[in-house]
Formats: structure tokens, sequence, C-alpha cells
């Protein structure tokens, strides 16, 4: 049975997380323009993907071809272009100073002030097509392999 996948090229981060690193060309996840080099999957078909194995996310991926598959992906988003509404400080109604401690709106701003220090993503579903056997992507991933095997070397 020949499969097929989206076309989509996966590096593995230390953490075990799937993260796109390149597109064969021409494939659905190319055409579509919508997953970007970086993205995070975290879904295929509405089954999270961190628990399982890479043999199991590889069949959830790869099918015959033409049919669809959903996949939900993880894209860091720039802390500073979020709207972040951050709480102001609580008033003394009579001194008119600023009391910190008194009231729900300095955890949030606390928490808020941390949370602008952690990466923030953005959930993007996509629902690809199957038209790149697999073949072919197996020669893209280890292409790739080598070219980030490669630029490590010249990196020392």
């Amino acid at each position: 049975v020949n499969l097929y996948g989206v076309g989509l090229v996966f590096r593995t981060t230390r953490d075990g997380k799937m993260v796109v690193s390149s597109f064969v060309k021409d494939s659905s996840a190319y055409e579509c323009g919508l997953v970007r080099d970086g993205d995070i999957l975290c879904a295929v078909q509405g089954q999270n993907v961190d628990t399982l194995r890479m043999e199991a996310i590889h069949r959830l991926l790869l099918g015959q071809s033409d049919s669809w598959v959903q996949m939900r992906f993880l894209r860091q988003t720039d802390a500073k272009a979020s709207t972040q509404k951050t709480a102001r400080p609580v008033y003394d109604h009579v001194t008119g100073e600023a009391i910190l401690g008194q009231g729900p709106t300095d955890t949030v701003w606390a928490s808020s002030k941390m949370r602008s220090f952690a990466p923030t993503y953005d959930s993007i579903v996509v629902d690809l097509c199957r038209k790149t056997p697999s073949n072919i992507l197996s020669e893209a991933a280890s292409q790739a392999q080598e070219e980030a095997m490669s630029t490590k070397v010249k990196r020392r």
C-alpha cells in the first residue's frame, strides 16, 4: 500500500515536540500557505500527539492518496504584539496613594507581568490533502537532516 502525506518535514526538539522544518514543493501543505516553518504539531485528527510515539504519529499523518487529514499547530506569537491588559494599581480613595497588595488587580498585574516573559502561542487548525508519496517525504526528511548536520559541523 502506497502511503501519502501532506508534504511537511518535521524536526524533533529535545523535549520531543515535532516542529515544521520544511515543505515538499507543490504539496498541499506548501500550497495552502497556512503552515509555517517553526509551527509545533500538537494534534492530528483531533488526537493530541504529545503522548504518542513517533510511529503512531506517522500512522496518523500518512494515509491513502487524496484523503484529508486535520492537523492542529501551535505558533509562537510575538509577546509585544499581543494586546495584554495591564491592571492599574488600586488607589486609596482618601489619601490618593497607591495601595499595594489590596484588591485583586495587583495579582492580575503581577501575573500578566510574569506572562509577558513567557511565550504565547496561537492555535492553527488546517485540513490538508494527502497527495505527497511517503517515499518523497522520507527523502525530503533525510535531506533536511543532512543539511542540519552539515550546518552544525560548520558552526563549530
